[in-house]
């Protein structure tokens, strides 16, 4: 019984047309991979993220409030730090304002979030477009491959 205990067998199973090391060290490569992520897997606690009041309330804890006026680009920021939020809009008020409410255990990345929130709604990146790139790159070209004028005196 101990030596059952202390040996384990893995099956792989690699489609190849020829069996060589790299092929083999792939595979093992591969299983190792999935191996550290299923670990990781079982640590998980749920989702993340923006989620309903529901979800929200039933992660446990207390729920905190804030009230914001646009919302552009803080999920992402929110994502960043691991924030888990709801969003509620007021529809009354003529611009709408968002309230989010998040965990109170999440307070001190959910101050960072909004810092990095903030400077990032304050600064926003212009957006170049398509054709403005390619203007630009057309202009880049068009001094480089710029036609030589040649003056050509004749001699008699």
């Amino acid at each position: 019984m101990q030596d059952e205990v202390s040996q384990k067998t893995v099956a792989i199973q690699v489609q190849a047309t020829k069996m060589t090391a790299k092929v083999f060290y792939k595979a093992i490569k591969s299983y190792m991979n999935h191996h550290a992520n299923a670990k990781r897997a079982k640590t998980f606690d749920g989702p993340h993220g923006k989620m309903n009041m529901k979800e929200l309330m039933r992660k446990g804890g207390g729920v905190t409030a804030v009230e914001v006026n646009d919302l552009k680009g803080f999920d992402k920021v929110a994502r960043k730090y691991g924030i888990d939020y709801s969003v509620m809009k007021d529809k009354t008020v003529s611009p709408p304002k968002y309230t989010i409410f998040f965990k109170s255990r999440d307070l001190d990345a959910m101050k960072s979030a909004f810092k990095e929130f903030i400077k990032t709604a304050r600064h926003p990146k212009p957006k170049i477009t398509f054709h403005e790139k390619l203007k630009e790159a057309l202009s880049k070209v068009a001094k480089v491959f710029k036609p030589k004028a040649r003056h050509q005196e004749r001699s008699r």
